[in-house]
């Protein structure tokens, strides 16, 4: 197993109406040696907010691997191009992301893990906007998010345009809207 592995827990509790799936997940902080023999995993439930499994649920234990931690779009053959080479990376170039190569012609995505969090505010909190109610959210599937804001130069390489005000190749493109980025 190594790091980029991860131990998924999936309960079913079929003696609810309707039927309840809990799921956890945990990531191996180091990698760890594949051995015979039993081994032990323990899981809170309660923690994950499965407290009420009934001694019918089921459980299935599973070792998830999950993809490189960084995703680099080269969009630097522009707008006529039929599609943009990829390539993945666990590591960052020496001289990082922050260099022109990636400003202009290389998109730098970076895989957001699976999970859960609370997302808004506390009722309490001072300054409280109404809209920022306090939830669950859970996180299923690994996603890549860009780790920089698109630049005009970018957005032109695959769009051919750019909707922006205040010119400048490496300036974050701005002024898109929904319609832009659907070629409505």
């Amino acid at each position: 197993f190594t790091v980029d592995d991860a131990i998924k827990v999936t309960v079913t509790d079929a003696d609810q109406e309707p039927a309840k799936t809990y799921t956890a997940i945990t990531f191996l902080q180091n990698g760890l040696p594949v051995s015979a023999g039993k081994h032990r995993i323990t899981w809170n439930a309660n923690a994950d907010g499965a407290a009420f499994v009934s001694q019918h649920a089921t459980a299935k234990v599973e070792i998830v691997h999950y993809p490189p931690e960084y995703c680099i779009v080269n969009v630097s053959a522009g707008p006529e191009a039929t599609s943009y080479p990829v390539e993945y990376s666990n590591t960052v170039p020496d001289g990082g992301y922050n260099v022109a190569a990636y400003k202009e012609g290389k998109i730098v995505l970076r895989r957001i893990r699976p999970g859960c969090f609370f997302e808004g505010s506390p009722t309490d909190e001072k300054a409280r906007n109404s809209n920022e109610t306090l939830h669950f959210v859970a996180l299923t599937n690994s996603f890549y998010i860009g780790i920089f804001e698109v630049t005009q130069k970018q957005y032109w390489n695959v769009m051919g345009t750019t909707p922006s005000q205040y010119a400048g190749d490496r300036r974050p493109v701005e002024k898109v809207t929904w319609a832009n980025v659907r070629g409505a």
